[in-house]
């Protein structure tokens, strides 16, 4: 017996069929997206979500919420003459949705420890309002050692890819996201922070 999957793949097929053929229809005004099609969207995102190698992050549910908008955005991507199985296009069009946004994640994971690390070593004292020195002092789970880990992994990654764009004579290298450890530019907050001294650069 062949197994029911948890979305009808065939209804779901139908249902896309008619709404573009509607579009096509009212082009300058076309009919909103059926819900039983966003229904299916969200069931493949949850699906995909809970596998073993998404199940772990924490912040599944943005990652299912921005691949819901990847799927809305693209949707009339989707064309019935060359396929009739929805299910995986949008399966893996959540797919790479997931990818992109853990990237994004651990890339502005990375900027905010590279910050926190950066703020530590400069040890910087401040005045309050009162006329009282204080100096800051770096947040407690400065000293986990999985802090320093990610970062260093983080970095080690980037600059293998710089690298390997080089050899492949790109001249583009310089847009990667690689930052130098002892000496690097970014923004935290809307800030820009330059790493190579005890400095921030101003807003921009």
């Amino acid at each position: 017996m062949a197994k029911q999957h948890y979305v009808d793949n065939k209804r779901l097929y139908e249902v896309l069929v008619k709404y573009k053929n509607a579009c096509a229809r009212r082009p300058k005004n076309p009919p909103p997206i059926p819900e039983y099609v966003g229904e299916c969207l969200l069931m493949i995102a949850n699906g995909l979500a809970t596998r073993p190698n998404f199940a772990g992050y924490t912040f599944r549910d943005d990652m299912v919420s921005y691949a819901l908008e990847n799927c809305i955005q693209y949707l009339h991507n989707f064309d019935p003459a060359k396929s009739q199985n929805p299910f995986a296009y949008f399966t893996q069009t959540i797919y790479y949705a997931f990818l992109r946004r853990i990237k994004h994640e651990k890339r502005e994971t990375y900027r905010k420890y590279k910050y926190a690390i950066h703020q530590s070593r400069t040890n910087a004292d401040y005045v309050s309002a009162e006329g009282e020195s204080h100096q800051l002092q770096p947040p407690t789970w400065m000293s986990y050692d999985n802090i320093h880990e990610f970062v260093d992994e983080y970095e080690r990654k980037m600059e293998h890819r710089r690298r390997a764009r080089v050899d492949a004579g790109e001249d583009d290298v310089a847009a990667l996201d690689v930052l130098d450890p002892d000496s690097a530019e970014f923004e935290v907050d809307g800030r820009r922070v330059d790493t190579s001294d005890d400095t921030e650069g101003s807003d921009e």
